[in-house]
């Protein structure tokens, strides 16, 4: 990973450890490099990220992220669906 992409991450996870497991369960998805930048945009960081996704989702990642898409613009979504349907991943 690159210095922004860890810039990225350390701006999302805010110093929290809750946010840190939930971007690392992130990373699994082809998606996870766009719904950080998201999620930073959006100020669900640190803390507000771990409540959302632990209280709100039940720790349901998959839904999570799918409301996520949803939030941006239908273009962007549409192609991060389909970026998610092949599989194929963004490594930096």
């Amino acid at each position: 990973m690159n210095n922004d992409t860890h810039e990225l991450i350390k701006e999302v996870m805010d110093g929290n450890p809750g946010a840190y497991t939930i971007i690392r369960d992130l990373i699994a998805f082809p998606t996870w490099y766009q719904l950080l930048h998201h999620l930073k945009n959006r100020r669900v960081v640190g803390s507000e990220l771990w409540r959302v996704v632990k209280d709100d989702y039940g720790h349901n990642l998959a839904q999570f992220v799918e409301d996520q898409l949803a939030q941006m613009p239908p273009e962007r979504a549409h192609t991060l669906r389909a970026l998610g349907r092949s599989g194929v991943a963004r490594y930096n």
